[in-house]
Parts: structure tokens; C-alpha cells; sequence
């Protein structure tokens, strides 16, 4: 439970949260409980069918941290401490369309392709990126944005 009030919250921003939610039905559920009504909920969140999340779940937990040290930016990197587990139980565009209109909300959800900054380690993968977001329908697309509001 969130330690705070029913209908006490105008908007709930998710950012690049939600694949590290290990039970995403209490979180939507909480979610649904804390915001006003007309209130919103909005998430940007890795698809799970997308190149980023695919990798993630194929390497094991303890590389994250060098992997991520070796692909992001200096200025991005993260310290050890702030990676977390990521499960990825709700990173779909279904899930995602499921889980909000399962909870009440009236919802948009849609794949999103920004630039491949996890590929700037390499100008091929970097190339092969580019490609793939320009190509790759929206459902497997490397970012989720998902926009609930509670109905008035």
C-alpha cells in the first residue's frame, strides 16, 4: 500500500519504473485508489518485445551492471546501487491495455522509437538501431508510453 490518502493525487508519472514492478496488478490497483477523479496516470516504460528489454532478460542479473556500464553515456551511467530487478510482467501493449482498462481507467497505449542511445557504443549497432525503430511496428517498438485517467 502507498502511504497515501484515496482520490488525494492529480497525476502518477511512471518513468521507466514499471518493468521493475514484481506485482503490476497492486500497482495499477494502488494507483486507481490514490488518483482524483479526471486524475492521470502516465508511463513510460522498455517494451518487453523490444531489443533493450529482450537483451536485458537474456543476460544474467549480475552483467547488468557492467553491460550498462559499457553502452550508456558517461553523463547516464548508474551506480551499482540504483539497478534494479526488472521482471517486465506488464511491458506489453495488450498487458498494458489490460491492466488499465481492467482497473477503470480510460486509456492510450502505444509503442514509441526514440534514438537508439543504448547503441552509441557502436556506429553499426548504432546504424542497425535506427533501422529497426524506423521499420518495427508498434508493437515491438523499444518504449511503451501508456496514459490512464480515472473517469469523472
Amino acid at each position: 500500500a502507498w502511504p497515501l490518502s484515496d482520490d488525494s493525487v492529480d497525476v502518477c508519472v511512471c518513468d521507466s519504473v514499471l518493468e521493475h514492478v514484481e506485482h503490476p496488478d497492486s500497482f495499477f490497483s494502488e494507483s486507481r485508489r490514490v488518483l482524483r477523479n479526471g486524475g492521470y496516470l502516465c508511463i513510460r516504460t522498455p517494451n518487453a518485445w523490444g531489443y533493450v528489454a529482450l537483451f536485458s532478460r537474456l543476460t544474467s542479473e549480475r552483467h547488468h551492471v557492467t553491460i550498462l556500464s559499457r553502452v550508456q553515456a558517461p553523463e547516464d551511467r548508474k551506480e551499482e546501487q540504483d539497478i534494479f530487478p526488472a521482471y517486465y510482467r506488464c511491458n506489453t501493449i495488450p498487458k498494458l491495455r489490460k491492466m488499465l482498462g481492467g482497473h477503470g481507467f480510460e486509456h492510450a497505449v502505444y509503442g514509441h522509437a526514440a534514438e537508439p542511445s543504448y547503441l552509441h557504443f557502436s556506429k553499426i549497432a548504432y546504424w542497425l538501431g535506427v533501422l529497426h525503430q524506423r521499420f518495427a511496428p508498434g508493437l515491438l517498438r523499444p518504449a511503451l508510453f501508456a496514459f490512464g485517467r480515472v473517469a469523472k
